[in-house]
């Protein structure tokens, strides 16, 4: 056991203020923490050495306080990445009497209990506190404390630079260098260790004092003397929870093995933080026996803060030191060097990691020509020369959902993940899926063992959420995501972003900043053209943002950028670019998006044009001449046209919060997605009332489609009626009419058939009077689907054969497929099943080629049915699972209908209670649309379903339901069939009782 109170200090400035800990080396040297000295010394800059005197004493020895200043070789300072943070100070004057060297040891098993003695702040006193170490989890050497489990006092701010000693021997194993107080919405209290073997590595007089104190053991006696630690180069430890690269280890692994006589240059790349250092260690452990000489990892430095990267003729120095046990003479030119290197590299089977590498010319002379060693290099820029020599370099990518939650589980451990597997998927979705982020945040979960992952991952939604409404004020101090992403002061991932953007000139500065500005979804080039207001600015920039893998190609033309990277962008946008300059940016980007939407919406219904233009050139725009060109970009963009309405609002672009709604309608429309196009429409209502009362009568017609198909008729209707009376105001009779035309429908459900129809002939005379025969058609189709709800097929059938001869004449496929559709359902319900599926068929065609996702899926739905009528029902449940899935994801407000013919299906099939249970759910489904006709399709089918199963009470009752809602909606063919249905459900009963 030692005596603590020998070798122990404090360490304060020169008024008496005590900031941190620690530990006497021997012959007046004294470790502590390098953040303690500068704060200590007030110093400015962390990776400067400070020269002032910090002051020491031994409270276990004496009282009186000793000057001590940095030595020259003693200054290892921490950055934001945290891979150092040790200082080694000598005392001006000798230390007092029975001052002794600490005992240190490099030897400690994971899960050791320790104990330190530290000095908490706000106390004048010292404390003691014990923890258990729990393992190194962020790659750089440190280990974590738990004191979580201990009883007594806890780690926390004061104990920086504190000796941690094992129970029992009192052998220094480290020194605490990281310990945070939980401040309840930044950082938990956690606090970790720097082991003494790594202090060794990067201090010579750590080195020195641990071959004094520490006796070499056997096995390690051909290890090089202490004067030489610091020089080896060493592999680093593997990393006790690798996951998540499994594949990349595997092909890798078998290149390897794959080699026949020739050295090996495995290369990767990718944004900070995606665990490129740590697949290469990992694969370099996993190949150590194939390589028996040697493992060596150099750090080139490309982006480490307070460091320029290695030259090569360093690398080159560092890694011949290493390998020879001894440095080349100096005054050796590059070429001698690079020659004695290539020498190594013949004659050894070694493993070299060159970590962090800035270019090709920095490797390119460390690059082995001959031998049979293996090199690994990664670095954040695409090195693409590395291909000439057939060494591609791979791009790493995030990780998938199932490697992140396996990562956070292995590091916070399986109870607490098991207990919340969905906090947890939404945890490590937050941190981007980037494994930096992961460890940092599970780091912080394992601090914080009495939250409920729950909690933490409510705590970093609130900032998501903060971000994304980021720029509606000016001055706010905003804190994100990467704030959370801490560890302490420490903010590992916003490093490793600083780090890469400092490394760019300053016109792809402002790109990156501006990329900050578009919506989080992936993007295409011009879009990056319109924000940079520069076709080659944008061009150029893109390059250099893709090589230094601060963006991510998706394909020749599409650009995408990690949602973390996006919020850094942001950051430097609000530091940097004044309000204006964004203002004018987010116009420039508007502008675009409505171009190409005009242009593809004139496509889709060239009827009825829309009355607005960009109002910027844009020489450069997507192609979307064509009517699946036009959807596709409609499908590709729809969540960016939605983050530019966003954007409009925010910047104050207050008329293209209108007119990109309008623009996206008709697909909106066409692809049944009520649920984004609602709130648009509303909101684009309200922008536009004051200012554009056509715009205004437009979006109220759009929002009646929408509120149509989400099943809200009454709310509809309404919409419908207050378009009509704009147009009228404006004179605009084409349009008022259209009102009329597409809300009969709506109306039919609130008002009755009587006045749906009324409507839809006083439109036809409207549009008559104008000359216009597309909307003379879609009024003679929707009088067809009235008179086939009032089961008059052959009036049906005179309005559809109208309604398709004007369709033809406006090119409108999707009209001509519409009516189709319905004269397939005609003929089906007459009996002629052979007629109704090729017409059905050809619907289906048109549908298709229009692009018509609900079409599609309403035709499919009759065809199954029509082809089940026919006795084929085998291949109408073979093509009926389309219907279903389109509805599901394109028209819900259909999928009762797709609902009615798989019952029916089922009850074909002799599987009456399948069908029971389809045939509910569209009753369910169908009660809250106040959809009557289908409502009393459903009933009337799955009295069918009971019956054939003997429940004929239950029977009778849904025969009954069907009969009432038929009569009521005055359909005589329905309540016919009702009536028949009841009849037999009756007789059933009666024969029952009779047997009885």
């Amino acid at each position: 056991m030692s005596d603590l109170a020998s070798w122990s200090v404090r360490v304060a400035d020169g008024d008496g203020a005590i900031y941190g800990a620690g530990l006497h080396l021997g012959g007046g040297l004294v470790l502590t923490c390098a953040h303690v000295v500068r704060d200590a010394t007030q110093a400015d800059e962390i990776a400067v050495r400070p020269t002032g005197p910090v002051f020491i004493n031994f409270p276990g020895l004496s009282t009186d306080w000793m000057a001590a200043v940095v030595e020259p070789d003693g200054w290892w300072p921490y950055d934001d990445a945290l891979h150092g943070d040790a200082a080694v100070l000598r005392l001006s004057v000798p230390p007092p009497q029975g001052a002794t060297a600490a005992p240190l040891t490099y030897e400690f098993p994971e899960g050791a209990i320790v104990r330190t003695f530290g000095y908490p702040l706000g106390r004048d006193f010292g404390v003691h506190a014990r923890a258990e170490i729990m393992g190194e989890t962020l790659s750089q050497g440190w280990y974590q404390l738990d004191d979580s489990r201990l009883r007594g006092e806890q780690i926390q701010p004061g104990f920086s630079g504190a000796a941690v000693t094992l129970e029992g021997s009192g052998k220094v194993a480290g020194m605490v260098a990281l310990a945070t107080v939980d401040t309840g919405n930044v950082s938990p209290r956690v606090s970790w260790m720097l082991p003494i073997r790594l202090l060794a590595e990067h201090l010579r007089p750590v080195a020195t004092a641990l071959d004094d104190s520490t006796p070499v053991p056997r096995q390690r006696s051909c290890e090089q003397p202490a004067a030489a630690l610091g020089t080896s180069c060493p592999l680093p430890s593997d990393i006790r929870d690798f996951t998540g690269r499994e594949d990349e280890i595997a092909d890798a692994s078998e290149e390897i093995e794959g080699a026949d006589g020739v050295p090996i240059v495995q290369a990767v790349y990718g944004m900070g933080g995606i665990g490129k250092t740590t697949l290469a260690v990992r694969l370099a452990h996993r190949c150590k026996a194939r390589y028996p000489d040697g493992q060596y990892f150099i750090d080139l430095q490309a982006h480490t803060i307070g460091a320029e990267p290695l030259s090569p003729e360093q690398a080159l120095r560092a890694l011949l030191r290493a390998t020879l046990g001894q440095p080349p003479k100096d005054g050796s030119s590059l070429l001698e060097l690079s020659s004695m290197w290539q020498d190594v590299m013949r004659l050894r089977r070694l493993i070299v990691v060159l970590d962090n590498a800035e270019s090709f010319g920095q490797i390119e002379r460390l690059l082995p020509r001959a031998g049979l060693g293996l090199m690994l290099v990664t670095s954040r820029r695409w090195l693409e020369e590395l291909g000439a020599d057939g060494s591609v370099p791979r791009q790493m990518t995030v990780f998938d959902e199932n490697a992140s939650v396996e990562l956070f589980t292995r590091v916070v451990g399986r109870r607490r993940t098991d207990a919340e597997p969905d906090a947890v998927k939404d945890l490590v979705r937050l941190c981007g899926y980037l494994p930096l982020a992961i460890r940092l945040k599970a780091a912080y979960a394992k601090g914080r063992p009495t939250w409920s992952l729950a909690d933490i991952r409510e705590e970093m939604a609130e900032e998501e959420r903060a971000e994304a409404a980021r720029g509606q004020r000016e001055g706010v101090p905003m804190d994100g995501r990467l704030g959370q992403l801490r560890l302490g002061t420490a903010q590992p991932v916003r490093t490793a972003f600083v780090t890469s953007f400092r490394r760019l000139s300053e016109p792809h500065r402002r790109l990156f900043r501006l990329l900050g500005l578009h919506p989080p979804e992936i993007m295409d080039r011009r879009a990056v053209e319109a924000l940079a207001e520069n076709i080659q600015t944008a061009k150029a920039g893109l390059e250099v943002l893709t090589r230094e893998s601060l963006v991510s190609e998706h394909g020749r033309s599409r650009i995408g950028m990690h949602d973390l990277l996006r919020e850094y962008a942001r950051d430097e946008l609000f530091a940097v670019e004044s309000w204006d300059a964004r203002g004018q940016a987010a116009g420039r980007l508007i502008d675009y998006y409505l171009a190409v939407a005009l242009m593809a919406r004139q496509v889709l219904l060239p009827a009825r044009p829309v009355e607005d233009e960009a109002e910027l050139l844009h020489p450069q725009l997507p192609d979307v001449s064509s009517l699946a060109a036009s959807l596709q970009w409609f499908e590709v963009e729809h969540q960016n046209l939605l983050g530019c309405i966003d954007l409009a609002v925010q910047y104050g672009h207050t008329s293209y919060v209108w007119r990109l709604p309008r623009a996206m309608g008709m697909y909106l429309s066409l692809s049944s997605n009520s649920k984004d196009a609602i709130p648009c429409y509303e909101r684009g209502i309200e922008a536009a009332e004051a200012s554009d009362q056509r715009a205004a009568a437009d979006l109220h017609g759009l929002l009646g489609d929408a509120l149509r198909a989400e099943g809200k008729p009454d709310k509809s209707l309404a919409e419908f009626r207050a378009a009509r009376s704009l147009y009228i105001k404006l004179g605009d009779s084409v349009s008022a009419a259209d009102m009329l035309t597409r809300g009969s429908a709506p109306q039919r459900t609130i008002e009755g058939s009587e006045q749906s129809v009324a409507s839809c002939l006083q439109a036809i005379e409207e549009y008559t009077a104008t000359g216009d025969s597309f909307g003379s058609a879609e009024a003679e189709y929707l009088l067809a689907v009235s008179a086939r709800l009032d089961g008059d097929r052959a009036r049906a059938f005179g309005h559809l054969r109208r309604a398709l001869d004007l369709y033809q004449d406006s090119a409108f496929s999707a009209g001509q497929a519409r009516c189709l559709n319905l004269m397939g359902v005609i003929q089906r319900l007459g009996g002629d099943y052979a007629t109704a599926i090729d017409t059905l068929e050809k619907a289906i065609q048109l549908y298709r080629k229009a692009h018509d996702n609900r079409g599609i899926a309403h035709a499919v739905n009759n065809l199954a049915s029509a082809m089940a009528l026919a006795g084929n029902l085998e291949q109408a449940i073979a093509i009926h699972g389309e219907a279903l899935e389109r509805f599901q994801k394109y028209s819900p407000y259909g999928y009762p209908d797709a609902l009615l013919v798989a019952g029916d299906l089922r009850s074909k099939q002799g599987d009456h209670a399948a069908a029971e249970q389809k045939l509910r759910e569209a009753v369910r489904l169908y009660r809250p649309m106040r959809a009557s006709f289908g409502e009393a399709r459903a009933h009337l089918l799955l009295a069918t379903a009971l019956r054939q199963q003997g429940r004929y009470s239950e029977s009778a009752s849904e025969a009954g339901e069907a009969l009432s809602f038929y009569r009521s909606t005055g359909n005589r063919a329905g309540a016919t069939a009702a009536q028949l249905e009841l009849e037999a459900c009756q007789a059933a009963l009666e024969d029952t009782s009779g047997e009885g």
